[in-house]
């Protein structure tokens, strides 16, 4: 969750630079998009949550795992579509241009809410009752080390390489947490379980 908001934060931070310096949008326009946005978002939390993540496998590890990969490939689109070598907007309009990247900024919010609700259900589920309240405390605390470093990355990459360079950064992050998943989840989700089992047997002996 920790390393995912990096990548987040690097995105998120760079979108107001992106609408005005990339995409030209002024700033009426950006304030009324980042207020829809902003609106979107409370709507995704609150009624798009629960069918999405049961669209997504409806088992949080599951849940966790499809919207990892749902954002890693979103942001890897981003990156091929805004592209130089692509050069998919050389002779299109500004506004279809500011469309896309504004539909994949709302895609993107969507699954991040379903992503952190999850994780914090899983991450709860496999610590006892009373560390979740301490899990809880480190978690905020790691994400403001990673808000701290997020928007420094994200611009210096945006400056050097454009949405592309940015949109590859973030979508290599989370295909990195993809991987890491896959290969130590299962070992992990097995230790839990060991772990609440003995005890559970240690408390009736």
């Amino acid at each position: 969750k920790v390393v995912t908001s990096v990548a987040n934060s690097m995105a998120s931070a760079c979108q107001p630079l992106i609408l005005k310096n990339e995409l030209k949008v002024d700033e009426a326009m950006m304030g009324l998009v980042m207020s829809v946005q902003f609106g979107f978002g409370g709507f995704s939390n609150t009624f798009l949550l629960a069918p999405l993540s049961k669209l997504m496998g409806g088992d949080v590890s599951l849940v966790v795992r499809n919207c990892v990969a749902t954002m890693g490939m979103s942001y890897l689109v981003e990156a091929a579509l805004f592209s130089s070598q692509v050069n998919l907007f050389a002779e299109s309009s500004g506004s279809l241009k500011s469309l896309i990247f504004l539909g994949i900024t709302m895609i993107l919010s969507t699954f991040q809410f379903a992503l952190g609700t999850s994780i914090t259900a899983e991450t709860t589920g496999i610590v006892p009752k009373h560390s979740q309240g301490t899990l809880m405390g480190i978690e905020h605390s790691l994400f403001s080390v990673a808000r701290t470093i997020g928007p420094t990355v994200g611009v210096a990459i945006l400056q050097r390489s454009g949405i592309s360079g940015l949109g590859l950064a973030c979508g290599m992050v989370f295909m990195l947490v993809l991987a890491t998943w896959v290969v130590f989840r299962p070992s992990a989700h097995r230790a839990a379980k060991t772990g609440q089992e003995e005890g559970v047997k240690l408390k009736k002996g």
